[in-house]
């Protein structure tokens, strides 16, 4: 990331985050982003366009990861006149006058994007509307539901992906289930109010989460956001 870039990255959250209640965010180097290995963040945020849904970002001193639902884009920065640019097979986003813009590959004109630094992955995810959120190793996993859009559940490590159709909550008892059954997929995560640790830090979480997909079953712990 050139000095540039970096410098337009800190004073983002001054601009974009005017007016909004309590002291703006800094945007702060990131401990550890609990990424893919071949990706390793300093500095997350989400991009929030309209008429599409918040995509997480991450950035290092070179490159940004966009990662929407369909799975993660690495785009290498590039030569601009002015802002950070960054670009790759149909995708841009540009950094610049206290924004973003940002293109997909199906789309003639770039969008008017929004730009929210984050200081963590559930930090983000909260930006991006997931209500429900868990995590699990051994292999890493986590699953974020976005109420009336979907469940994603990322395993081993974020390598592999399934996106599941939205569904309610059941109750069971003092638990609350979500069941779904496609004709790829038999998907059941039991959430129960328990505490409950990763066994790989030190925070602490007030759900409990067991998932079965397709027979295999993970464990891991969450919480509502």
């Amino acid at each position: 990331m050139s000095l540039s870039t970096r410098s337009l990255l800190l004073a983002l959250p001054l601009a974009v985050l005017a007016g909004c209640a309590g002291e703006p965010v800094k945007m702060e180097p990131l401990a550890e982003a609990n990424l893919p290995p071949e990706f390793v963040a300093t500095h997350m945020a989400v991009l929030r366009c309209p008429d599409l849904a918040p995509v997480a970002l991450q950035l290092n001193d070179h490159a940004v990861r966009i990662d929407g639902i369909s799975g993660p884009r690495d785009l290498p920065e590039v030569v601009s006149a002015s802002g950070a640019k960054y670009e790759a097979e149909g995708f841009l986003l540009w950094f610049k006058d206290n924004g973003a813009q940002f293109q997909q590959p199906d789309e003639t004109e770039a969008r008017d994007c929004r730009v929210y630094p984050v200081k963590g992955p559930w930090e983000s995810a909260a930006l991006r509307e997931v209500s429900f959120r868990a995590v699990g190793t051994e292999p890493g996993w986590v699953m974020e539901v976005v109420p009336d859009k979907w469940i994603l559940l990322l395993m081993n490590h974020g390598q592999d992906r399934v996106v599941l159709p939205p569904v309610a909550a059941e109750k069971d008892g003092d638990k609350l289930r979500f069941r779904v059954q496609t004709d790829k997929n038999n998907f059941d995560a039991v959430v129960t109010p328990l505490p409950c640790s990763d066994g790989m830090s030190d925070d602490r979480y007030e759900q409990m989460v067991s998932i079965t997909l397709n027979g295999i079953a993970f464990r891991g712990c969450g919480r509502f956001l």
